[in-house]
């Protein structure tokens, strides 16, 4: 299994994966929304801060950066939105008494100083942070496509763990959060073992209404450059014609699989 030392180390929800993407139905569990009416007459940017702030305990002298992705996560026809949160000074701080600090500081600060939280359009409301153990360096990136519905989005959140970059598909529906696909971009940049992905997303589902994703080995094109700022580079991955995994969605289980 690629990912078992991501398990015991980093302690990731990467259960029952394979070389490369997987499924697990991660359900996050029915979001705990707040409902402090004080906060919610506040614009989002701000009323996100706040929210954040209390949730996680951020004292207000802390600095933070909140980002908010809007586009609409179910069939409601309600604009929502997928808000991160990066708390690099809380990491550094918390790590800075550590004597092994510098290896710490290489790696990024791993640990739980990246989350996202939900905002729900039609009920003005926003969920509990929900933590990615990642390297607090590089900041949670929010993209959408289009698996379940094309009048609804599937955000698709990438981070980081020290040279390696990787990627978690979500579905929200009903008021619940899955995980439903996870995957490599990269893997050890700038090393012997070095690989990459891409994935592509199929016009229809081989087997249900849900789009399949089909992985492609790729070329990492900047390898040098993030081998050298494993942080601050952007991903720069060339596909090849080489086929990984093909992956389809399986309603029992509510993730994707692979019959390979």
């Amino acid at each position: 299994m690629k990912y078992s030392y991501l398990i015991l180390v980093f302690g990731l929800l990467f259960l029952h994966s394979c070389k490369n993407g997987g499924s697990s139905n991660d359900n996050i569990a029915e979001p705990e929304f707040s409902n402090e009416d004080e906060l919610a007459k506040l614009p989002l940017d701000e009323r996100s801060k706040k929210h954040a702030m209390l949730k996680l305990g951020i004292p207000a002298n802390e600095k933070f950066s909140v980002q908010i992705h809007q586009a609409y996560l179910n069939g409601d026809n309600q604009s929502d939105a997928i808000i991160t949160i990066n708390r690099l000074e809380y990491a550094e701080s918390y790590n800075a008494q550590s004597k092994n600090f510098e290896i710490l500081k290489r790696n990024g600060y791993v640990g739980n100083f990246n989350y996202f939280m939900i905002y729900d359009g039609a009920s003005n409301k926003l969920s509990i942070p929900v933590p990615i153990p990642s390297s607090a360096m590089k900041e949670l990136e929010v993209d959408f496509i289009y698996l379940f519905s094309e009048s609804y989005a599937t955000p698709v959140i990438t981070y980081r763990i020290k040279n390696s970059e990787f990627k978690n598909f979500y579905n929200i529906a009903d008021g619940v959060m899955d995980k439903v696909f996870k995957m490599i971009s990269y893997n050890n940049a700038g090393e012997e073992n070095e690989e990459a992905f891409v994935f592509e997303v199929s016009k229809e589902g081989a087997f249900s209404g849900v789009k399949d994703i089909i992985v492609y080995k790729g070329k990492l094109e900047n390898s040098a450059e993030i081998a050298k700022d494993w942080f601050g580079t952007k991903t720069k991955i060339s596909p090849t014609k080489t086929v990984d995994k093909n992956w389809f969605f399986d309603p029992k289980r509510y993730a994707y699989v692979t019959p390979e």
